[in-house]
This record gives structure tokens, C-alpha cells and sequence, in this order.
């Protein structure tokens, strides 16, 4: 995944977290139009200048390190919640999926734990039935096959 998606991945997680009216707050924040903060997000703006991108993170109040590694975090938690949501009895285990997601969503040391602790489970499960690489299992999941 490329930079520029992992900055539009955190830019809308953040925003998605600040609430109804934030990206318009943002745009008059930053100076940067509301259709060019649009633009980003939707990724129908794939090379967006430096000074947009400065402006965008001086109004957040955020380096653009730290968007990066919001979006990471999605990516991952867009990985994985699916992964868990495989075999599943309904409602019990729905609700403790939802829980988990709150929490590794969180951006806490909590959720990291829990990240870890889901990928060491399922390479443990991968060990145990002698699945081949995690993308395997991952293809195996994602066509019902698994």
C-alpha cells in the first residue's frame, strides 16, 4: 500500500472520529478546499501537493507521521476484523466481535495486545491444520473455503 493511501486511510479514520461537520471544520481550519479534502479521501486524488498536505496536518494538529500510522492501523484492522468474522455463531460472539473492534480500533497498548494476540492465534491455527503462507489462509477465508 502506498503512502498516499495509508494518509487517506488515518485522514478519514480521524475525521470519521471528530464527527459530523469535521471536514468542513478542516477545510476552513487549513485553507485547502472542501472538494480537494474530498478528493483525497474518496482517492480520486492520487499525488496531492506538499503544501495541501502540510496545511491539512497543521490543522489537525498531527505530523504526517502520525496520519501514516492511523491508516496503517485501519489497514491492519480492516485485515483482520474480517478474519474474525469467519466461523462464527451469531450473537454471543457477534458482540464480542464488535467489542474487540473497539478496541483495536482504539489506538491504545490494549489494542495492540489484542492485534497480537489475534495474529499469534491464527498462526497457531495455521501451524496446527499445516496452512501454507498467512496470504493462504487469508484467500482461503476471503472465498469461503476456509
Amino acid at each position: 500500500m502506498e503512502e498516499i493511501d495509508r494518509f487517506r486511510i488515518g485522514l478519514k479514520a480521524i475525521l470519521d472520529e471528530r464527527g459530523r461537520g469535521s471536514a468542513t471544520n478542516l477545510a476552513a481550519d487549513s485553507g485547502v478546499s472542501m472538494a480537494y479534502i474530498s478528493q483525497i479521501i474518496n482517492g480520486k486524488r492520487k499525488d496531492p501537493s506538499r503544501k495541501a498536505v502540510k496545511k491539512i496536518c497543521d490543522a489537525l494538529g498531527m505530523a504526517i507521521e502520525v496520519v501514516i500510522a492511523k491508516g496503517n492501523i485501519q489497514s491492519a484492522d480492516q485485515a483482520i476484523i474480517p478474519r474474525l468474522a469467519v466461523n462464527c455463531p451469531p450473537m454471543a460472539d457477534l458482540q464480542m466481535i464488535g467489542k474487540a473492534g473497539v478496541v483495536l480500533t482504539s489506538g491504545t497498548i490494549y489494542g495492540e495486545a489484542l492485534r497480537q494476540n489475534i495474529d499469534a492465534f491464527f498462526q497457531a491455527v495455521q501451524k496446527e491444520k499445516g496452512a501454507g503462507p498467512t496470504e493462504d489462509l487469508d484467500l482461503k477465508i476471503e472465498s469461503g473455503s476456509g
